[in-house]
């Protein structure tokens, strides 16, 4: 004779008695009490709230860097006056200690690598199509934000200056933006969310 379709009975009183189990585990009662409510048609009771715990989400956070923008900034400031520059210094191996030449992205390589955002240096063309980063507008930038153009690059520290390593004495150094590439405006690169939590108000751009 054919088996009827579907769960036998000796599989269904087993799924009952292992919910039975589980749930008398859970909710610190015994089995026959949980039953007897059952027979009673009573609810078993309710299970504490600390049966179930959320899943934690700290530990795959702790892996993301996350710094300031104002950290960028400070970092790149401990910089200053400390390079003499050199064109294609400092894209070989790591060298960021103070009188190490380099020139304007291996600068700002090193500013990144030492906050744990950059595991190798980059030029200013690589830096312009850097996954790490996104472009915002001009009008938008803030401290922080690489500012690049084709030839050249720096870390913005207010809304009308930025720092970087260029010719002359004492850079890294503070300069306006106003006295970049005859003051035309350069491609503003914010370093992306989870890496970096922005604690600066969008830069004015008023009066350049």
């Amino acid at each position: 004779m054919a088996r009827s379709a579907g769960m036998s009975g000796v599989a269904v009183g087993m799924a009952v008695a292992g919910g039975l189990l589980v749930w008398s585990g859970l909710s610190g009662r015994h089995p026959l009490d949980v039953l007897r409510s059952l027979a009673r048609g009573e609810p078993p009771g309710p299970l504490p709230a600390s049966s179930f715990q959320p899943v934690s989400v700290g530990t795959a956070q702790a892996a993301v860097t996350s710094v300031s923008s104002n950290t960028i900034v400070a970092t790149a400031m401990r910089h200053r006056g400390r390079h003499p520059y050199r064109y294609g210094a400092g894209h070989g191996v790591w060298n960021c200690q103070a009188g190490a030449p380099l020139d304007c992205s291996a600068f700002a390589s090193c500013v990144l690598h030492e906050l744990g955002l950059l595991a190798s240096p980059k030029n200013t063309t690589a830096f312009l199509a850097w996954s790490g980063a996104t472009t915002v507008a001009w009008e938008q930038r803030q401290p922080g934000d690489l500012i690049i153009w084709p030839s050249h690059m720096g870390i913005a520290v207010s809304a009308t200056e930025m720092i970087h390593t260029g010719g002359a004495a004492g850079c890294p150094c503070v300069v306006p933006y106003s006295q970049m590439r005859s003051g035309r405006k350069g491609v503003a690169r914010r370093v992306k969310a989870g890496q970096v939590r922005s604690t600066a108000s969008p830069a004015s751009t008023a009066g350049l």
